[in-house]
């Protein structure tokens, strides 16, 4: 079964969290008999072309699903920004005299940060959203939820491809009240599109910031 097939689809299914969920069921029901092997250009040649599926669900769902999507895609949007504010404010923590080169830290390992991002971002990549709950600090966890990431990976760029290679990466630590953070930069080439994160990490290592552009 194609996995990435079905979230082409169910990533742009414009009805509740909840209809999406039965979508996938219903879509990852039909495609197990094609087996576990077949891959995406098949299935287009079988099935039809991802988006061309979802706009016809997109045309028959009822007006109340429609609603119920506005409202959700809303609070999303809410909810993401305050990720994104949190992002923001540890970028500003760059320019502030606090910021010392991580290669000097008494606390974190350059390499051992790059590790983990790396890590982070083979987590994303992979949809593997509880696993990336694991290693994420109290404060993020709520909104490491499949339908906020989705919807930011969206806000990116609609299909990024397959990953290609780890382009350039910029690290730091940053100390603000007391306590300590790794803050890294890291630019990945996709298939399709460029993406920038931002992630911090705490004297743990649990990821604590995460932003994408």
């Amino acid at each position: 079964m194609n996995k990435s097939y079905i979230n082409k689809i169910v990533r742009k299914l414009k009805c509740s969290g909840k209809k999406k969920k039965e979508i996938r069921c219903q879509l990852t029901t039909e495609l197990e008999e094609y087996g576990v092997d077949i891959d995406t250009k098949e299935l287009i040649k079988r099935m039809g072309n991802p988006a061309e599926i979802a706009e016809e669900f997109n045309q028959n769902f009822s007006e109340d699903e429609k609603k119920k999507y506005r409202r959700e895609k809303f609070l999303k949007i809410i909810a993401w920004v305050a990720v994104v504010l949190v992002a923001l404010i540890l970028l500003a923590y760059w320019a502030l005299p606090k910021q010392t080169a991580l290669e000097n830290s008494k606390i974190f390992r350059e390499d051992k940060v790059v590790e983990q991002a790396e890590y982070v971002i083979d987590l994303l990549d992979a949809e593997n959203y509880d696993k990336l709950t694991e290693i994420s600090d109290p404060v993020l966890k709520d909104y490491i939820q499949e339908e906020y990431l989705e919807t930011a990976k969206e806000e990116v760029f609609d299909d990024w491809g397959k990953q290609v290679s780890i382009g350039k990466i910029y690290t730091a630590e940053v100390t603000q009240m007391g306590k300590k953070s790794a803050v890294i930069e890291v630019h990945v080439e996709y298939e399709n599109t460029t993406v920038i994160y931002t992630l911090s990490f705490n004297e743990d290592m649990m990821l604590q910031g995460l932003f994408m552009k």
